[in-house]
């Protein structure tokens, strides 16, 4: 059973990935933030496998919060949800310590692919 938290300031984005996340066998949506300051407090007390971050975040730039999720919690897996995916982004991702970069515009099953990549058995 693999544990999702989901951070992300759009509501709309986050009830469409919880509601399709319902349907997933072996993974749990353990939480969700709206804002970079909740994130580091929730994954220390919801312990997460995976945590699944918007860029677009109303904090702080969200390879910043990345970096600290890493060095935390290196036991997490990173998966970067970008309305851009392109090579530039994916290098700042990976030198942040995202897991995988999923593009917005990709589809659900790109982004099912990613987080079943990264879940634990």
């Amino acid at each position: 059973m693999s544990r999702l938290l989901l951070a992300g300031n759009d509501s709309c984005i986050r009830e469409g990935l919880r509601m399709r996340l319902a349907f997933e066998p072996g993974i749990t949506l353990v939480g969700e933030v709206d804002n970079d300051t909740e994130i580091l407090p929730q994954i220390q007390m919801l312990r997460p496998d995976v945590v699944i971050i918007d860029e677009i975040m109303p904090d702080q730039d969200c390879f910043a919060t990345i970096t600290s999720i890493h060095k935390a919690y290196r036991q997490c897996s990173i998966i970067l949800l970008s309305l851009y995916n392109n090579e530039a982004i994916r290098v700042q991702a990976e030198l942040a310590g995202a897991t995988v970069l999923v593009g917005k515009c990709e589809g659900v099953e790109d982004f099912l692919a990613a987080i079943r990549q990264m879940a634990k058995p």
